[in-house]
């Protein structure tokens, strides 16, 4: 029903936004990590990394914003992420500043408005780092969209990274962030 569209939509931007600080500040604890964020798929996104060099990840989101690069971070992987706006930039910046900074350190945020995002990009791929974006970019207006259905939505998607895959070569790795029981997180790259 449409009620359950709105409900199921709303959970699936907002659910989480409670322990979003929990999460944050202690992601930098490794002991904390090994206990609360199993990882699958790393030797796949490994192997990706090096051949490339460095490799696409598009994630999806799980509560609110910065969850994903900083948890690829957290790991000791540089990731170089494509957000929206220059707001979110901040925002985005500004928290993982406080509450996680050795996880920060190997994020670089890139706005998807700046002109020269491909060119970044590309600069960070052949440095062999991870370049990775959320699909809640797709909300957003730019100049090359292909639309997409999804429920009752219909999503522009931005051509940026399928555009990086096909001049570079490189395949893009899909990283899934799901939450289980407590504290509990699974980051999958397939």
């Amino acid at each position: 029903t449409k009620d359950v569209r709105a409900r199921f939509r709303r959970n699936l931007l907002y659910d989480g936004m409670a322990d979003l600080a929990v999460r944050i500040s202690r992601i930098d604890d490794p002991a904390f990590r090994r206990r609360a964020l199993i990882v699958e798929g790393r030797e796949m996104l490994d192997r990706e990394r090096i051949a490339g060099p460095g490799a696409l990840v598009l994630g999806f989101r799980l509560g609110a914003y910065p969850v994903i690069p900083m948890a690829m971070g957290a790991l000791g992987y540089d990731v170089t992420m494509i957000v929206g706006s220059n707001e979110i930039m901040r925002q985005a910046q500004g928290l993982g500043e406080e509450f996680a900074p050795d996880a920060n350190g190997h994020v670089r945020y890139v706005c998807a408005q700046d002109s020269l995002v491909l060119a970044r990009s590309l600069e960070a791929l052949n440095q062999g780092r991870l370049v990775s974006t959320l699909m809640e970019l797709s909300s957003l207006n730019f100049a090359k969209t292909a639309e997409v259905k999804f429920l009752d939505w219909t999503v522009r998607v931005p051509y940026g990274i399928p555009y990086l895959a096909a001049m570079t070569k490189r395949s893009i790795v899909p990283a899934v962030l799901t939450r289980g029981a407590g504290m509990r997180y699974k980051l999958r790259f397939l």
